[in-house]
């Protein structure tokens, strides 16, 4: 018989507050595999069998070992060999670094994969890392842009693209960038938890009267900005960017998730279109919530991932995520609000501004009314604007890359030029610099270059000391630990009380 609604999200609430923590960590190429001697690994192959092995050595083709095999839950000796063209991810298991801290992350995606790295054949590598500051919050690889001087840091890349059935694109405008000799250099980095992906880098260059700025709407194209306008009426931390950040309530009544803040901004005579413009920056209060869903699964850890990157419908159910936790722009047209656009969520260290196209409504004045909509607290917002420009898109130059150095591994022009199937990997502590060939602009123009980046990551996991494996969830009615974060995903008012309302929730009976 089936549980009814009510109760059975009740207990899915129930099961995954009971949950303890569980963690891994990983590895990627046959010299550090070697080094994993002594680590037990855990292993997982492409039909989503687990191995976790207490002994193991291999050749060129074989990984042999001793322990465990894992398989729809039951767990049975194993002794003998797996084919390295059968698996997918590889762990070790409890590293201890920067002292108290326990590492831990996926890098998968070995010789069954199309991905391609600049080191000998994928399998995936945990690095023992040393030093302070290397672990930050957030999860995306920083752009930085050099001025002549210094790299400046002007974004953040893929921020979203958790695993590579979520893989995408962040342009990011570079102010700082100084065209050297002719040649801009940007850097993109690795400075958190995680590992980095990258698929392509393209630097951009857009031609604009002296004066004009630049910014990138939520498909992507450019539009020249030459008359913003402040708000006619509007919360005052959005009138100007004087870095006085809107931020949503401290005090909320009980199961209310979502902002709403409105705003009437001046409309030109004769416009028929405009830029809505927005500075903001996202919070972290999303990383906790996914952080926990992936400690919650513990040993279907490695299978949810594989189904994160492979199974449509589950990726479907995370860009539905991406897409409620985006900023939505609203127009009032005289008669009802009507969703101009989306925002995507992008970075949580590095403000950016975005705008969004929005047609003047049959309404009539002098004025337009328009709302932003979002999740309660995911959202820090500088300033809002508008420009009734009669513009076009801009085109870019693309500008020729002349060398990438990954500060490790070498030269990756090749993985980076495109993309394609062949990536350039970034773990914590590394980078790659690079070297665009630049021209001036034709005269009474200027320059503003953008960098394009494409890839995905994975997040690592860090806990304090103790936490590992602290204890088995009871889970409801028979339900998988992957059933339960599925359902988690399809429900999202209930995904929302677990992040909003979490110490609220009642136990289940039998649950204890």
């Amino acid at each position: 018989m089936a549980m009814p609604h009510p109760l059975r999200a009740a207990a899915v609430a129930a099961a995954f507050m009971l949950a303890g923590c569980f963690s891994t960590s990983d590895i990627r190429t046959y010299g550090d595999l070697s080094g994993a001697r002594g680590h037990a690994l855990r292993v997982m192959t492409v039909d989503t069998v687990l191995y976790d092995l207490d002994r193991f050595t291999f050749t060129d083709s074989l990984l042999s070992g001793e322990g465990e095999r894992v398989a729809a839950g039951r767990r049975q000796t194993f002794a003998g060999e797996i084919p390295l063209s059968r698996i997918v991810y590889v762990q070790t298991r409890e590293v201890n670094v920067l002292g108290s801290l326990l590492c831990v992350g996926v890098i998968g995606l070995a010789a069954e994969a199309t991905i391609q790295t600049p080191l000998d054949r994928g399998m995936s590598v945990y690095r023992k890392m040393g030093g302070d500051g290397i672990l930050g919050n957030g999860s995306c690889p920083y752009i930085s842009a050099w001025n002549g001087s210094v790299f400046v840091r002007q974004g953040e890349a893929f921020g979203t693209a958790l695993g590579k059935g979520l893989e995408t694109s962040t342009d990011c405008l570079l102010p700082a960038a100084a065209a050297d000799d002719g040649i801009v250099r940007v850097r993109v980095s690795n400075e958190r938890p995680e590992t980095h992906y990258v698929n392509s880098v393209e630097v951009l260059a857009y031609e604009v009267a002296k004066g004009a700025g630049v910014g990138f709407d939520t498909h992507g194209n450019a539009w020249p900005l030459t008359e913003p306008l402040p708000p006619r009426r509007a919360p005052a931390s959005l009138m100007c960017r004087d870095g006085v950040w809107w931020q949503s309530p401290a005090t909320r009544p009980a199961g209310s998730y979502r902002d709403t803040v409105e705003i009437v901004v001046p409309l030109s005579a004769g416009a028929t279109e405009g830029s809505f413009i927005v500075h903001a920056i996202n919070t972290h209060t999303v990383d906790g919530a996914f952080g926990r869903l992936m400690d919650f699964l513990g040993d279907e850890e490695l299978p949810c991932l594989y189904r994160m990157e492979h199974d449509t419908s589950m990726i479907g159910l995370l860009k539905g995520w991406i897409g409620e936790c985006g900023l939505h722009v609203d127009v009032w047209d005289g008669s009802a609000w009507t969703t101009a656009g989306t925002i995507l969520p992008e970075a949580n260290e590095v403000p950016f501004t975005r705008i969004v196209r929005i047609a003047v409504p049959r309404s009539g004045g002098d004025t337009v009314r328009a709302r932003l909509r979002m999740l309660d607290a995911m959202w820090n917002i500088d300033d809002v604007a508008v420009d009734w420009s009669d513009v076009q898109p801009l085109v870019g130059r693309t500008l020729p890359l002349l060398t990438a150095r990954h500060n490790v591994t070498g030269p990756v022009e090749e993985q980076l030029r495109a993309s394609d199937s062949a990536y350039a990997r970034l773990l914590p502590g590394e980078q790659v610099d690079m070297e665009f060939r630049a021209t001036p602009p034709p005269a009474g123009k200027s320059t503003i270059y953008a960098c394009r980046a494409s890839g995905f990551l994975y997040e690592w996991s860090v806990v304090g000391p103790g936490a590992v494996n602290s204890g088995r969830p009871a889970l409801p009615y028979g339900m998988s630990r992957t059933d339960v974060v599925t359902c988690l995903l399809e429900h999202h008012d209930l995904f929302l009380s677990l992040l909003y309302d979490r110490h609220a929730l009642p136990a289940m009976p039998g649950m204890e």
